[in-house]
């Protein structure tokens, strides 16, 4: 009965060996079905299990004690057809007996259903992943510490094949523990080490994707992953994309919900790309198909042992069959499919950009669809975005946000021309700002770029950091520099620079700033550039009469749009006064940077130039130099006199009738004239008044014709009075200009101020305008020696002739009382024994003379002394009794005898002779 229990063992063993496959489940070989016949035929005795190979060499005796306290020998005899791969003692050098038996599971090391030999692996490599806990990489591989030819898991197999007689098993001794694999971000770390030391590549970037996917365990689950180089990500993503999907700044884990799912989402589908379905790996006879999990196919194949692989997407691998928890990873320098199926849109750029605060606004104001890519939609659209760390705490408000946007692709680099150095060229733009139709109808709040040598600028003050856009399909983000805005009220948005406070002050004493929502806008043509300054005295008028100053201002605003870049060259609106306005463009060839205005409401047209509009938030600022008043409005020039206070001049001109009648009544066909008015205390210091016998002459002499009003306007060529006199001007500033009479003294006058009247006739270079002077043109002038005789003149030569007479006088008085003075009717009351002293002695005082006769004394020391002549002096006074005398006391000696001998001048002789 014995005989017929084992034969049927046996007979079971050998079908249990025929369907054991090489992966999970390998055919048994014919030499497996031999040794299973010889020992079917003569079975050794006595019976050996696992349990007893175990027992019967020294070095598993480690393994088998943690068998045996885990309870486990029971377990392994009850087994058949299976692989037992059992560490040796040295496996288990840190092990002592307070080690947690609970951790060890047999399972570990078991192949189940499947009894391995290493003479299947020569020149091979097998993955193992059916009938284990955790998948193993077997397979024939040197190792030259141990001088080993297989490895599972690379731990070298260093007691290959021992096989039990009772039990269809193999044990196979391996050199270390089989510890449990690593996850596949542990795994990446790892091989990330090696190859960066070995190739300098890098794998990092998968890692840090991995690390944002919470659900990342369960998608590798079972599966093969392809692990790209950070080179694979660079070469296929730019740095906008790579930073978003990375989330580089650390704000798409703390955005709103909508957003953060967006950003998972994409991370998942990119790393399902990689995911494909099963364990692949090792020796592969014929390509496979895998499919990944977004159900994309490849053919994968491998190298004739099974250590590296490759496929249509990739080249060869840098390290294959790399065990992790359910799984194996390939690694690879690039891979092709890595952004399959995986798109971009607008917004994920401004993520990229870090500009996540700018879209987080875009959410709250509920209008995210302008950045995102709809299926099958894709509008045309350019983004400027505030600098990277710019946009942090910004408030933006929904009108903001919109004036970020323009529904149009521009280009710099093509929309704008090449210029030179100093040149600039500035277009405007529509943005997506659009009011409700209460400021400005159904228009659209526009933006000027403006190309310089220094780079793009917005409106002006925001520079525009790189001119070649970040492109996402039909879509162009630029970023730039400071804070975007929409143009705010009328007196934010006019710049100083442009000289227009005058206006501006007219505008706040009417309250006309901040203007009445018309649902279509408003034009305001604003005098600027000093335009008052050069019409001053009509500005005292105005300033005076503020229903002057309505008229005029309402007469410069419009109702609707026009800027400078509208093809339009016709334009009939209103104005705020309610009056038709009808609007002509013209244009000149040979200007490119200006453009005129003929409004049937002006007499002069209106110079605006090109792309110079300013935006305000209820329409456009146009600002020009005014030469002129509406027509509507009616300024005499005996109103601008009146401006003047010279109403002394009125009475003059009312005394002669024919020039009262040329410059108060005008008629279309009548000459215009214009006057020079002098102020009122010049007229008090000429003394002329209503009796001068001169005065039609004066006052004539002040009188222009209207056609010579322009070179007086324009200070330039000669200019002709009534009277006849030429008057020639001299401008010496902008604001400063001076008058004289050619051919005359050479006396001038400055004129002060300037205002024209708004009477016109059929002459149309005829102008009627008041300019009022310092001082009055003086009809003494007219001839130039009058000047050489006037009475000032001669009174103070005169008088400096009488000055220098009495100066003289003095001088020669002093001069003879000094001379009259002779020193002989001098006295002493000196003591003469007190003051002898030598006259070369140190001690003497320099004007100290001896009391001898002064011209010989003179005489001696009128020479120029050399060393020669000095020591003979010195010698003789020296030798000579003579030279000792008294010391003359300073009252009784002249200058001349006060000399010291000393000295080397000698004293003018001014005594008298004798």
């Amino acid at each position: 009965m014995r005989h017929i229990t084992i034969l049927l063992f046996y007979i079971y063993g050998t079908i249990q060996l025929c369907l054991c496959k090489d992966i999970g489940r390998r055919q048994v070989s014919n030499d497996e079905i031999s040794r299973s016949k010889d020992s079917e035929e003569t079975p050794d005795f006595p019976f050996t299990t696992v349990i007893d190979i175990l027992s019967s060499n020294v070095q598993f005796s480690t393994f088998l004690r943690l068998i045996q306290r885990s309870g486990n020998v029971n377990h392994l005899n009850d087994l058949q057809n299976f692989t037992l791969f059992a560490p040796v003692n040295s496996a288990f050098a840190d092990y002592d007996d307070e080690f947690d038996i609970s951790t060890f599971d047999i399972n570990d090391y078991i192949f189940h259903n499947c009894i391995l030999y290493t003479n299947d692996l020569i020149n091979t490599t097998k993955i193992i992943y059916e009938g284990v806990n955790h998948p193993f990489v077997i397979g024939q591989s040197w190792d030259s510490m141990t001088k080993t030819n297989f490895k599972i898991n690379k731990i070298p197999i260093v007691e290959p094949d021992l096989t039990p007689n009772f039990q269809n098993a193999t044990v196979q001794g391996i050199l270390n523990n089989l510890e449990k694999p690593l996850s596949l971000s542990e795994v990446i770390k790892e091989e990330n080490y090696q190859l960066h030391d070995q190739l300098d590549i890098i794998f990092d970037d998968l890692n840090r994707l991995i690390s944002r996917i919470s659900e990342s365990e369960k998608m590798v689950d079972g599966n093969t992953v392809i692990i790209p180089s950070d080179d694979s990500f660079e070469r296929h993503l730019n740095s906008v994309e790579l930073k978003y999907l990375l989330d580089s700044y650390n704000n798409l884990d703390r955005m709103q919900r909508p957003v953060r799912e967006k950003w998972i989402n994409h991370l998942e589908s990119f790393f399902r790309n990689l995911i494909f379905k099963g364990i692949h790996g090792g020796f592969i006879d014929q390509s496979e198909v895998l499919t990944n999990l977004n159900n994309e196919s490849i053919l994968f194949d491998s190298n004739r042992v099974g250590t590296h692989h490759s496929s249509n997407i990739t080249q060869d691998s840098l390290a294959s069959n790399e065990i992790f928890r359910n799984g194996v990873a390939h690694f690879f320098e690039d891979t092709t499919i890595l952004t399959n199926g995986v798109s971009f849109d607008a917004e994920n750029y401004l993520h990229g950009l870090n500009c996540s605060g700018f879209v987080s606004e875009m959410y709250f104001r509920n209008i995210e669809d302008m950045i995102q890519s709809k299926e099958g939609i894709d509008e045309k659209m350019t983004i400027f975005v505030p600098e990277a760390n710019q946009n942090d705490g910004m408030g933006f408000t929904k009108s903001t946000l919109l004036y970020h946007f323009m529904n149009e692709q521009i280009r710099l680099e093509e929309d704008f021309p090449v210029l030179s150095r100093g040149e600039s060229f500035t277009k405007i733009f529509n943005s997506s700002f659009c009011s409700s139709g209460k400021k400005l109808g159904n228009n659209c709040q526009r933006v000027k770029i403006t190309k310089r040598g220094d780079g793009y600028w917005i409106n002006d003050k925001l520079k525009i950091t790189v001119s070649k856009p970040y492109i996402i399909g039909n879509k162009l983000i630029y970023t730039f520099t400071g804070d975007l805005t929409p143009p705010g009220d009328l007196i934010l948005s006019v710049p100083p620079f442009a000289h227009c406070s005058k206006s501006i002050s007219f505008l706040r004493q009417l309250n006309l700033l901040e203007l009445k929502q018309n649902h279509e806008g408003y034009t305001v043509f604003l005098p600027c550039f000093n335009s008052w300054g050069s019409i001053s005295l009509t500005m005292d008028l105005i300033e005076r009469d503020l229903s002057l100053m309505e008229q005029i201002m309402k007469n410069y605003i419009l109702n609707g749009l026009y800027y400078t870049d509208m093809e339009d060259k016709l334009l009939e609106t209103t104005n705020i006064l309610g009056e038709k306005v009808k609007l002509k463009r013209i244009d000149d060839p040979d200007d490119s940077k200006n453009i005129e205005l003929e409004l049937d409401t002006m007499f002069d047209n209106i110079t605006l130039s090109k792309t110079e509009d300013i935006f305000f938030n209820q329409g456009v600022l146009q600002p020009f130099q005014m030469t002129d008043l509406p027509k509507a409005v009616n300024i005499s020039i005996k109103q601008l006199i009146g401006v003047t206070d010279s109403f002394e001049m009125i009475s003059f001109l009312n005394k002669f009738g024919d020039l009262s009648h040329k410059l108060f009544h005008n008629s279309p066909h009548a000459d215009l004239y214009s006057i020079l008015i002098p102020t009122y205390s010049s007229l008090i210091f000429e003394d002329i008044n209503i009796n001068s016998t001169k005065l039609e002459n004066f006052l004539r002499l002040h009188i222009l014709k209207g056609n010579e009003t322009a070179g007086l306007i324009n200070c330039s060529g000669e200019i002709t009075t009534d009277l006849g006199q030429i008057l020639e001007c001299r401008k010496v500033s902008d604001t400063e200009s001076f008058l004289k009479i050619k051919g005359g003294s050479d006396n001038e006058v400055r004129i002060l101020k300037k205002g024209c009247s708004t009477a016109r006739n059929n002459h149309a270079d005829q102008r009627a305008c008041v300019f009022l002077i310092d001082r009055p043109l003086s009809l003494s002038w007219t001839h130039r020696y009058n000047y050489h005789f006037s009475f000032p003149i001669m009174a103070i030569a005169t008088g400096a002739v009488i000055g220098v007479l009495f100066i003289m006088s003095l001088f020669c008085c002093m001069v003879v009382l000094k001379v009259g003075k002779d020193p002989s009717h001098r006295h002493t009351d000196t003591n003469d024994e007190e003051q002898a002293r030598d006259e070369h002695d140190p001690r003497r005082p320099l004007l100290s003379v001896p009391g001898n006769n002064v011209r010989s004394y003179t005489n001696q020391h009128r020479m120029v002394r050399t060393p020669t002549s000095f020591n003979g002096a010195t010698s003789k006074s020296n030798d000579s009794p003579s030279n000792s005398s008294t010391i003359p006391t300073h009252c009784s000696k002249s200058a001349a005898q006060a000399y010291s001998a000393n000295s080397t001048a000698t004293p003018i002789n001014v005594s008298p002779r004798n």
